[in-house]
């Protein structure tokens, strides 16, 4: 009697296509397992195991004896590379991230990023909880996770964004402190804090005596705490400024490329160089005082020395510039910090 054995090929087939697709999934964890391994730093176990231990806890965390436990170990490089935390999982098909606040960052919002894997083995963003003004498609984009081996990449580069944006958030809430008992100066900002506009009134030449009003840009990029540009120009825009003047007025702010809002705002109001601020401080509705610093052109070698160190180490080519090039904007990124001139 001859048995045929096609009915039972068919029937089985979706359970070995599955088993397939499953295995494919398995292999591309492992290859972001090690991947992660290689590219993190060592760091505490005893922190790793801490951070990660929610995930041997419930429904989502048992493990099959007979099978390696390749999510929590995914979570647990994926912490130690972006130190994102994985609170939640469903076994080969969805991960729920959590990200913390950082050291002095103070915020009560709880942000979350779900990540979703297909049979296939993909990566697809499920549910995210995250401040308006991070632009998730954009870090999608540079890191699309539909490769899993990106999760740790997008993961860290969404808690850059977030950690940024709140620490340039405090900068600008401790400014303000700082302004508010000043009459005749303001800061004001966009929604997502990447331009940050300072009003500064009764602003002295102290070559020419000229009074001005004076507003400084600053610009940032979303994942930068400090401005990676720096303008500033008077109120009166129907006068236009030389080339020269506009070089001082931008190297007066300069403290701003270099430090926190608040510590180079004090430089600069402190500064009798080029410029002084005639600060107008309220006390009261019916107490008001001009205060103006002594007039005197700082002319000791660490002044100058400091304006000259600063163009000098973001572009040795200013040495050579001929004199009639002026300064107009100045920038300063990481890879190829410059200055712009003014032709």
């Amino acid at each position: 009697m001859e048995y045929d054995n096609s009915n039972s090929s068919e029937s089985s087939s979706p359970g070995t296509r599955y088993e397939l697709l499953e295995t494919i999934s398995m292999l591309k964890m492992y290859i972001s397992l090690l991947e992660s391994t290689i590219e993190t730093p060592k760091v505490e176990q005893s922190q790793v195991t801490k951070e990660s231990s929610k995930l041997y806890s419930g429904e989502g965390a048992a493990v099959s004896r007979d099978k390696p436990d390749v999510q929590t170990e995914l979570c647990r490089n994926i912490y130690q590379f972006a130190k994102v935390q994985c609170i939640n999982f469903k076994r080969d098909s969805r991960f729920i991230f959590e990200i913390l606040n950082s050291e002095n960052i103070v915020k009560s919002d709880l942000y979350t990023i779900e990540i979703l894997v297909d049979d296939k083995g993909r990566g697809k963003l499920g549910k995210c909880v995250l401040p308006d003004c991070i632009n998730v498609n954009s870090i999608l984009w540079q890191y699309p996770i539909d490769n899993l081996n990106n999760v740790k990449h997008f993961l860290k580069s969404c808690k850059r964004n977030i950690d940024c944006y709140f620490c340039r958030l405090q900068q600008i809430n401790e400014l303000k402190i700082l302004l508010s008992k000043i009459q005749n100066g303001c800061v004001c900002h966009n929604n997502d804090v990447t331009l940050i506009e300072l009003t500064m009134h009764n602003v002295k030449d102290v070559y020419t005596y000229d009074i001005h009003d004076v507003i400084m840009y600053l610009h940032y990029h979303f994942d930068e705490a400090r401005p990676y540009k720096l303008y500033a120009s008077t109120v009166a825009n129907d006068v236009v400024r030389s080339p020269t003047f506009q070089r001082r007025l931008n190297m007066y702010f300069v403290p701003f490329l270099k430090k926190d809002l608040s510590p180079a705002f004090m430089q600069v109001i402190n500064s009798c160089v080029e410029f002084i601020w005639q600060k107008v401080l309220v006390d009261n509705e019916d107490n008001v005082e001009v205060y103006e610093c002594e007039e005197r052109i700082c002319e000791n070698e660490e002044d100058g020395g400091y304006v000259d160190q600063f163009l000098y180490r973001r572009d040795r080519r200013l040495r050579t510039t001929n004199e009639g090039e002026m300064p107009f904007e100045i920038t300063s990124d990481k890879d190829e910090a410059k200055i712009d001139t003014l032709h």
